[in-house]
């Protein structure tokens, strides 16, 4: 199940690459996401006490198909449910470019993942 998410939203990410270049740049609305996400620390929590599988979602504020996932797939209703329902959603923000570093969990998963 989790390879299937990763397909879907590595194929949006795709198509967005695609279509971007065929049309002129806009700049990207930022929209509130319907996806639960939690902390890697109470992802560690949830996931031993609901026993669901984590999908881990790295993205950065200044990265374009980030934020136009974040519009198009995760500000979706219905797809935002399938994912609160089957997974334990965990958003790791980048932050290396803004302030420098990341925090030592964000850290560790990047380097694991």
């Amino acid at each position: 199940m989790a390879i299937v998410v990763s397909l879907v939203l590595l194929t949006r990410v795709g198509l967005y690459i695609v279509k971007s270049k065929h049309q002129s740049t806009q700049p990207l609305l930022v929209v509130n996401d319907l996806v639960k996400w939690k902390s890697v620390s109470e992802a560690d929590i949830d996931f031993k006490k609901y026993n669901k599988p984590i999908l881990y979602d790295f993205s950065a504020e200044w990265c374009g198909p980030c934020q136009r996932m974040k519009k198009d797939i995760f500000a979706d209703k219905s797809t935002a449910d399938w994912i609160n329902k089957y997974f334990i959603a965990v958003n790791v923000l980048d932050r290396k470019h803004e302030e420098g570093k990341n925090p030592p969990k964000v850290e560790d998963l990047q380097s694991e993942h």
